[in-house]
């Protein structure tokens, strides 16, 4: 997973909130993105993880006028695609913009950040609804058209923590995890299964560690109603790994005690990296960006990881 080359946006102060700097225009964000790719042009239709570096999100910026601007790169090539706030739709409130290739871009939220209803007349500020965190954010990403296909991703993005004013001492963070499994032999939208979870942190910024687990995991395979729980033990283990410049890169690997499942879905040999940021000065906030696979088998193609995290401090560092 590539890192954005875009200097960060530090934190200064309590007051330097995601929607206090966001705003005005400004300020461009430095993401930290993951993608896949569905190939429509291919003999057989496929889904693959992009190679290191070919597609991921720059920045993100607002436009001065209630909007965002998104600088992607694909391919080497960078493009800034503007989302003007009445682009907007009820889907998800997504936003639509054209490159000069007339290659459509969207942009949604996974925090109801975007939740002002389209249809009134002072839904004219994209940029500051309500979201689970106060210093960063979480949004879904496309880049692509019918006819070529398609990048679709999840970013994180916000106010990040000095890498000086890191704690001491010790702290954990609660949050959840929003992520997509799709089969590498489809990219059709029957292929993608959402899932959920709940994200545990334990980091000791005194060692520069930070390890943890992502249990109660529930999916959903599109088409069916309600998210519908793994067997119990199946949950995502994050190796230890170690923090620098108020950020982490760790492996993980997918667990399920049950040697012969026989529930349709498991999280058991999947494995890939995690990218986590620390957000506000104190590092009250961690998020982040998740991707995977899973090795084909006899009955089952490969099948590709990508997610997001957001967490919160419960206990201080001393």
């Amino acid at each position: 997973m590539p890192r954005s080359l875009q200097p960060p946006v530090y934190a200064k102060s309590d007051a330097d909130t995601l929607a206090n700097l966001l705003p005005g225009g400004e300020t461009a964000f430095s993401s930290a993105s993951v993608a896949i790719w569905r190939d429509y042009l291919a003999t057989d239709y496929v889904t693959t993880l992009p190679e290191p570096g070919s597609a991921y999100v720059k920045s993100v910026s607002s436009d001065g006028e209630g909007g965002f601007r998104v600088s992607f790169v694909i391919d080497a090539r960078e493009s800034v695609s503007h989302f003007p706030a009445h682009l907007f739709s009820a889907d998800n409130f997504r936003g639509r913009a054209l490159d000069d290739r007339l290659v459509p871009y969207a942009l949604w939220s996974w925090t109801d950040s975007f939740d002002e209803d389209p249809d009134e007349p002072a839904a004219t500020d994209r940029t500051d609804g309500p979201s689970s965190y106060d210093y960063f954010d979480i949004n879904g990403w496309q880049a692509g058209g019918a006819v070529v296909g398609n990048f679709r991703g999840f970013m994180t993005y916000g106010a990040r923590t000095r890498p000086e004013k890191l704690p001491s001492g010790s702290a954990t963070y609660v949050g959840r995890l929003e992520a997509e499994v799709w089969s590498a032999d489809n990219w059709q939208w029957g292929s993608r299964t959402s899932v959920r979870g709940n994200i545990h942190l334990e980091t000791d910024f005194s060692a520069g560690r930070i390890s943890g687990r992502i249990g109660a995991l529930r999916v959903k395979v599109r088409g069916s109603r309600a998210f519908l729980a793994l067997p119990e033990g199946n949950s995502i283990d994050i190796v230890s790994a170690p923090i620098g410049e108020a950020q982490t890169v760790a492996q993980w690997i997918g667990i399920n005690p049950d040697k012969d499942p026989t529930h349709r879905e498991s999280i058991r040999g999947f494995t890939g990296t995690l990218i986590g940021e620390f957000y506000r000065p104190s590092a009250d906030e961690i998020g982040g960006v998740l991707s995977g696979r899973l090795a084909a088998t006899a009955t089952k193609p490969e099948q590709y990881f990508i997610g997001s995290f957001g967490s919160i401090r419960q206990t201080s560092g001393k």
